[in-house]
C-alpha cells in the first residue's frame, strides 16, 4: 500500500516463479508433493478425460454429498504466522499443475473485505481465489466477523450482515455459524480436485476446542492433511511447533504432515 510496495499479482507471479526454480523452501516439501501432487504426466491436465478418477478417491459423507476433492489445510501456531500468504501460494501452485482448486476459510475476522457478486468476503480469500484462477465468491469465506469494539463484531454470513447472529453471544452462535459454513465446504469439495483451507489463529486454543469450526471442525469435515506454520522471526518456533502438535486433539494429530518455518533467513544446514 505504500511506496515501493509489491502488488498482489506481482507477488503471486514471484511465488509461482520461485517455486518452479526451487526458490521457495518448505520443510518437508518432498513429503508434501508425494502426498498431494498429481502423478507424473506429459500433457497438461486441464480438459483431460478421467482427471478426477485418476487423481482422487471418491467418498461419501453424512448427508449424501459426493466428495471428490482432497483437502489441504494451513494451520498457524499464532495469528500472523503466514497462513494467508502460504495458502495463496499453494492455490496458485496447484492451479498451475492443472488442478481445479478452491480456497476456503470457514470464519475470518477482519475489517478488510472485498465485494463479490453475493456480498463481501475477507480480502485473503479474495486473493486466494484469484490465485486459484477462480471467481471469488461468498462460499470461499462463508462467515466474516467485522470487529466493532473489543467485545462486539458484526457477523456477515454468506456475504450479508446477519443482525440476529451479531447480537448473540459468540459461544452461543458458533454452532449455528458452523452449520452455515459446512454446506459451502461440502459444495466446494464436490466441485474441485483440491480445496486449500486456511485456519484461524491457532488450532491449539484448548479453551475453544469445542466450538473451533475455523480450525478443528473444518479439518474433520474435509479430512484435510494439514501443515503448521510458525514465524521464526518471533523466536521460539520449535516450542511453538511442538507445543501446538502436543495440544491438538488426538484424532487430528495424525493429520499433521509438515512443519513450515516462515521468514527463515539462516543457514538451512542448521535445521539438520
Amino acid at each position: 500500500d505504500g511506496a515501493g510496495a509489491v502488488r498482489p499479482e506481482e507477488a503471486l507471479r514471484a511465488v509461482s516463479k520461485g517455486e518452479r526454480e526451487g526458490g521457495v523452501r518448505m520443510v518437508g516439501r518432498s513429503r508434501l508433493r508425494q502426498t498431494f501432487a498429481p502423478p507424473p504426466f506429459e500433457t497438461p491436465l486441464r480438459g483431460s478425460s478421467g482427471r478426477t478418477e485418476r487423481l482422487v478417491k471418491t467418498r461419501r459423507i453424512a448427508g449424501g454429498i459426493r466428495m471428490t476433492a482432497r483437502a489441504l489445510m494451513v494451520w498457524g501456531c499464532t495469528s500472523d504466522a503466514g497462513k494467508s500468504f502460504l495458502a495463496t501460494a499453494l492455490c496458485r501452485w496447484y492451479a498451475d499443475q492443472g488442478l481445479r482448486v478452491a480456497p476456503f476459510k470457514a470464519q475470518n475476522m477482519s475489517n478488510n473485505a472485498r465485494v463479490v457478486d453475493e456480498g463481501e468476503i475477507g480480502c485473503a480469500q479474495w486473493f486466494q481465489a484469484m490465485a486459484a484462477r477462480k471467481r471469488p465468491e461468498v462460499r470461499h469465506n462463508p462467515v466474516l466477523l467485522k470487529p466493532e469494539s473489543d467485545t462486539r463484531s458484526q457477523v456477515v454470513v454468506m456475504g450479508q450482515v446477519d443482525r440476529e447472529l451479531s447480537a448473540m453471544d459468540w459461544r452461543g452462535r458458533s454452532a449455528l455459524l458452523w452449520e452455515r459454513a459446512r454446506g459451502p465446504l461440502r459444495e466446494l469439495m464436490s466441485e474441485n480436485d483440491l480445496v486449500v483451507l486456511e485456519g484461524a489463529g491457532s488450532p491449539a486454543e484448548i479453551n475453544l476446542a469445542g466450538c473451533d469450526f475455523a480450525n478443528l471442525h473444518s479439518a474433520r469435515e474435509s479430512a484435510a492433511r494439514c501443515l503448521l506454520v510458525s514465524d521464526i522471526d518471533r523466536g521460539g518456533s520449535f516450542a511453538h511447533l511442538h507445543g501446538t502438535w502436543a495440544l491438538l486433539p488426538e484424532d487430528l494429530r495424525g493429520n499433521l504432515d509438515g512443519f513450515i518455518l516462515n521468514k527463515f533467513r539462516g543457514d538451512p544446514k542448521l535445521l539438520a
